[in-house]
C-alpha cells in the first residue's frame, strides 16, 4: 500500500514537471518571438526566475518527503 506521504510525493514531482515543462515553452516563446520592448522581455525573464524557483522548491520538497518516508 502507497503511503501519503508517497502519493504527496508524487504529486509534487508530476507538478515540478508540469511547471518545467513551461518553463521550456516560455524558452521557446522568448528565442522565436520578436519581442517589442525590453520591458516585455525583462518581465519574461523574471516570469521564467520565478517558475524556476517554484520548481526547485517543489523538488526539495518532494525530496524531504522521500527522506521522511524511507523512515517510516
Amino acid at each position: 500500500m502507497v503511503s501519503t506521504t508517497e502519493r504527496t510525493s508524487k504529486l509534487i514531482l508530476h507538478w515540478a514537471d508540469h511547471l518545467k515543462g513551461h518553463e521550456d515553452e516560455l524558452d521557446q516563446l522568448m528565442q522565436s518571438a520578436h519581442l517589442p520592448n525590453e520591458q516585455l522581455k525583462d518581465q519574461l525573464g523574471v516570469a521564467k526566475s520565478k517558475m524556476q524557483e517554484a520548481t526547485l522548491l517543489l523538488l526539495t520538497v518532494a525530496e524531504a518527503l522521500s527522506g521522511s518516508a524511507l523512515s517510516e
